[in-house]
């Protein structure tokens, strides 16, 4: 009897002592796993703080390349590029701005040429030639003679008279020099072709000019968003070192978990594979910037020596503005836009362009005048070895089929 209640006592001791073991074991699995952090490790954390400062400062002063310096991105430089300075500088620095230009000056010059191809045309020559000797015919003896008086004309069987024989010849001269001047007006052009040929110019002239407002709008407007492009790049950036800190963060939290026994090795794995995709992602956007700034150098032909630096922030609420409906958009683009009007005027010059082609299949009627000096002058007869001046004056008409 006495036996039986020792052995009850003893299980009943046992039954609480496990309980306790059990409830204990259950605190220390509930209790966080706290991982000391030394003093070395507060003083290497405040030390990449400041480094992370100076760095930034040296980027914004243009000391350093703000793609090498994650978290410099943000500093502004007050003297540093904006999306207004860079449209400005990219419109100046255009090529395609400077070939309109050049384009802009060709069309003025045709109008020069236009009014140019409308004046009298002068003509002045100058020749010298030698002409081949041989023996004129002469009027003699054979053909007999002339009989001639000194009395008055109409007098009947005149007395005395006397006859001359038949014996000249007309000279050759073999030097020929001559001096002349021909103008002329072309009346008929000046009734069918002055008016539109000079139209289709200055229309040309204002094509030209639209054009190089187009060419301006057009790289300030790729200029500007290669800036922002950029500027998205860096901001990128800045998200993309976020996240490669926040895994590594992640990584040392597994294997500190990982050496208490409270997560697995295959944790420890995931944790390593989305910290080098992390690393990757920085790489793949600080390519990205790279690309991006040189897009910018391209658009304001910025030397290699220039270092560009941000003076615009993109954070806060965009401007409001009511930009109007699809169809109105459309509508003021048609009437608006300087390549609509650069095309209207193209358009309205080669329709002069037409007018004046269909106006050359009509008879061309011009008036002339020439002056002659020629030593001999051929329209003196007989001809002698002496300068003779002589001019002509006339209206021609001309057509060709």
């Amino acid at each position: 009897m006495n036996l039986s209640r020792v052995s009850l006592l003893m299980a009943v001791i046992g039954t609480f002592s496990s309980t306790a073991g059990a409830q204990e074991k259950k605190k220390k699995a509930k209790a966080p796993v706290v991982v000391p952090t030394t003093a070395a490790q507060d003083a290497a954390k405040a030390n990449e703080v400041a480094d992370a400062q100076i760095a930034a400062d040296a980027v914004s002063s243009g000391k350093v390349d703000p793609t090498q310096v994650p978290g410099a991105e943000t500093k502004l430089n007050p003297d540093g590029l904006t999306g207004e300075k860079v449209r400005e500088r990219a419109r100046s620095a255009s090529f395609t701005v400077r070939s309109a230009e050049s384009a802009l000056r060709a069309a003025a010059s045709r109008i020069d040429v236009a009014w140019a191809t409308f004046l009298p045309r002068l003509q002045l020559d100058a020749s010298y030639r030698r002409l081949s000797d041989f023996t004129p015919p002469s009027f003699g003896a054979p053909a007999g003679s002339l009989v001639g008086t000194l009395a008055p004309a109409g007098t009947i069987n005149p007395s005395p008279t006397q006859a001359v024989a038949l014996n000249f010849s007309f000279p050759i001269i073999l030097d020929n020099f001559s001096l002349g001047a021909t103008i002329s007006v072309p009346l008929s052009d000046y009734l069918f072709k002055l008016s539109p040929v000079i139209s289709g110019a200055r229309r040309a002239e204002e094509a030209a000019k639209w054009e190089i407002e187009a060419a301006r709008a057009k790289s300030g407007a790729e200029g500007a968003l290669a800036f922002y492009s950029w500027l998205r790049a860096r901001g990128s950036l800045i998200v993309a070192t976020q996240a490669l800190g926040d895994q590594r963060n992640h990584l040392a939290d597994a294997k500190s978990l990982f050496q208490v026994a409270k997560v697995s090795s295959v944790d420890v794995l995931r944790a390593e594979t989305a910290v080098s995709s992390a690393e990757l992602q920085v790489e793949k956007v600080r390519s990205l910037v790279v690309i991006t700034e040189r897009q910018v150098r391209q658009a304001i032909q910025a030397a290699e020596g220039e270092v560009l630096t941000v003076g615009e922030s993109v954070e806060g609420p965009l401007p409001s503005s009511d930009v109007g409906t699809v169809e109105s958009l459309r509508s003021e683009a048609m009437t608006k836009r300087p390549e609509m009007m650069a095309l209207r005027a193209s358009l309205t010059s080669t329709e002069k362009q037409a007018t004046v082609a269909r106006a050359a299949r009509l008879p061309t009627l011009s008036a002339y005048g020439s002056v002659l000096y020629a030593n001999p002058n051929p329209r003196k007869i007989p001809q002698t070895s002496e300068w003779f001046p002589t001019w002509e004056l006339g209206v021609q008409l001309r057509w060709s089929p």
